[in-house]
Protein backbone atom coordinates (compact mmCIF):
# COMPACT_ATOMS: atom_id res chain seq x y z
CA UNK A 1 0.00 0.00 0.00
CA UNK A 2 1.61 3.51 -0.90
CA UNK A 3 1.53 6.50 0.95
CA UNK A 4 -0.61 8.23 -1.03
CA UNK A 5 -4.31 7.28 -1.08
CA UNK A 6 -7.05 8.74 -2.83
CA UNK A 7 -6.97 11.11 -5.83
CA UNK A 8 -3.51 12.78 -6.41
CA UNK A 9 -5.72 16.08 -7.77
CA UNK A 10 -5.27 19.23 -5.90
CA UNK A 11 -8.68 20.78 -4.46
CA UNK A 12 -9.59 24.19 -5.60
CA UNK A 13 -8.39 26.35 -2.78
CA UNK A 14 -12.20 27.94 -2.18
CA UNK A 15 -13.47 24.46 -2.28
CA UNK A 16 -11.13 23.28 -0.10
CA UNK A 17 -11.73 25.76 2.22
CA UNK A 18 -15.68 25.33 2.27
CA UNK A 19 -14.92 21.52 3.04
CA UNK A 20 -13.13 22.49 5.78
CA UNK A 21 -15.08 25.48 7.39
CA UNK A 22 -18.17 22.59 7.16
CA UNK A 23 -16.29 19.99 9.01
CA UNK A 24 -15.63 22.30 11.65
CA UNK A 25 -19.20 23.78 12.22
CA UNK A 26 -20.39 20.19 11.95
CA UNK A 27 -18.19 19.60 15.12
CA UNK A 28 -18.96 22.67 16.72
CA UNK A 29 -21.31 21.45 19.87
CA UNK A 30 -20.66 19.02 22.82
CA UNK A 31 -21.85 16.27 21.66
CA UNK A 32 -19.18 16.32 19.21
CA UNK A 33 -16.29 13.80 20.16
CA UNK A 34 -13.74 15.89 18.35
CA UNK A 35 -14.53 19.22 20.10
CA UNK A 36 -14.42 17.53 23.33
CA UNK A 37 -10.96 16.18 22.81
CA UNK A 38 -9.95 19.62 21.44
CA UNK A 39 -11.25 20.91 24.93
CA UNK A 40 -9.66 18.64 26.93
CA UNK A 41 -5.98 18.91 25.47
CA UNK A 42 -6.13 23.09 24.71
CA UNK A 43 -6.67 22.61 29.05
CA UNK A 44 -4.35 20.10 29.64
CA UNK A 45 -1.63 21.86 27.68
CA UNK A 46 -2.68 24.74 29.47
CA UNK A 47 -2.06 23.52 32.93
CA UNK A 48 0.88 21.68 31.57
CA UNK A 49 2.79 24.72 30.43
CA UNK A 50 1.28 26.12 34.06
CA UNK A 51 2.81 23.45 35.58
CA UNK A 52 6.36 23.99 33.57
CA UNK A 53 6.59 27.53 34.75
CA UNK A 54 5.39 26.91 38.46
CA UNK A 55 7.91 23.92 39.14
CA UNK A 56 10.72 26.41 37.39
CA UNK A 57 11.77 23.44 35.09
CA UNK A 58 13.84 26.18 33.48
CA UNK A 59 14.64 25.07 29.73
CA UNK A 60 14.52 21.23 30.64
CA UNK A 61 10.23 21.61 32.08
CA UNK A 62 9.12 21.38 27.58
CA UNK A 63 8.75 17.26 28.79
CA UNK A 64 5.38 18.31 30.56
CA UNK A 65 3.50 19.79 27.64
CA UNK A 66 4.98 17.08 25.57
CA UNK A 67 4.43 14.11 27.38
CA UNK A 68 0.97 15.26 27.79
CA UNK A 69 0.52 15.75 23.77
CA UNK A 70 2.06 12.34 23.27
CA UNK A 71 -0.27 11.03 26.52
CA UNK A 72 -3.96 12.71 25.62
CA UNK A 73 -5.75 10.47 22.93
CA UNK A 74 -9.66 11.14 22.32
CA UNK A 75 -10.87 8.23 24.73
CA UNK A 76 -10.31 7.68 28.09
CA UNK A 77 -9.65 3.79 27.67
CA UNK A 78 -6.36 4.73 25.58
CA UNK A 79 -5.40 7.58 27.58
CA UNK A 80 -5.15 5.53 30.42
CA UNK A 81 -3.05 2.79 28.46
CA UNK A 82 -0.95 5.57 27.57
CA UNK A 83 -0.30 6.64 30.82
CA UNK A 84 0.48 3.59 31.85
CA UNK A 85 2.59 2.82 29.23
CA UNK A 86 4.59 5.92 29.35
CA UNK A 87 5.16 5.42 33.48
CA UNK A 88 6.48 1.83 32.97
CA UNK A 89 8.45 2.74 29.68
CA UNK A 90 10.25 5.61 31.90
CA UNK A 91 10.54 3.31 34.58
CA UNK A 92 12.05 0.37 32.32
CA UNK A 93 14.01 3.15 30.48
CA UNK A 94 16.03 4.44 33.98
CA UNK A 95 16.78 1.08 35.16
CA UNK A 96 18.24 0.38 31.71
CA UNK A 97 20.11 3.90 31.26
CA UNK A 98 21.71 3.51 34.69
CA UNK A 99 22.78 0.56 34.57
CA UNK A 100 24.61 1.27 31.28
CA UNK A 101 25.44 4.58 32.67
CA UNK A 102 27.63 2.99 35.60
CA UNK A 103 28.96 0.16 32.81
CA UNK A 104 30.59 3.04 30.86
CA UNK A 105 31.43 5.66 32.85
CA UNK A 106 32.93 9.06 31.49
CA UNK A 107 34.00 7.74 27.73
CA UNK A 108 32.74 10.34 25.68
CA UNK A 109 32.92 7.87 22.58
CA UNK A 110 30.66 5.41 24.42
CA UNK A 111 28.35 7.70 25.48
CA UNK A 112 28.52 9.41 22.27
CA UNK A 113 27.94 6.02 20.57
CA UNK A 114 25.26 4.87 22.70
CA UNK A 115 22.68 7.65 22.69
CA UNK A 116 22.90 7.38 18.94
CA UNK A 117 22.09 3.99 18.81
CA UNK A 118 19.53 3.93 21.50
CA UNK A 119 17.69 6.94 20.10
CA UNK A 120 17.32 5.22 16.57
CA UNK A 121 15.87 2.25 18.47
CA UNK A 122 13.88 4.19 20.27
CA UNK A 123 12.23 6.10 17.60
CA UNK A 124 12.22 2.57 15.79
CA UNK A 125 10.28 1.16 18.14
CA UNK A 126 7.66 4.44 18.46
CA UNK A 127 5.37 2.15 14.91
CA UNK A 128 5.69 -0.85 17.09
CA UNK A 129 4.90 0.20 20.68
CA UNK A 130 4.11 3.60 22.68
CA UNK A 131 6.10 1.69 25.73
CA UNK A 132 8.83 0.40 24.08
CA UNK A 133 9.70 4.35 22.82
CA UNK A 134 9.48 5.76 26.13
Amino acid sequence: MGLIQGSLERPHPIAGARDALATIRSNLHLSSPSLRHAIRAGGALGLAVAAYHVVNLGRHGYWIPLTVIFVLKPGRVETDERIEMRIAGTLLGLAFATGLAVLVGENDVANIAIITITAAFAYGMLLLEYALFT
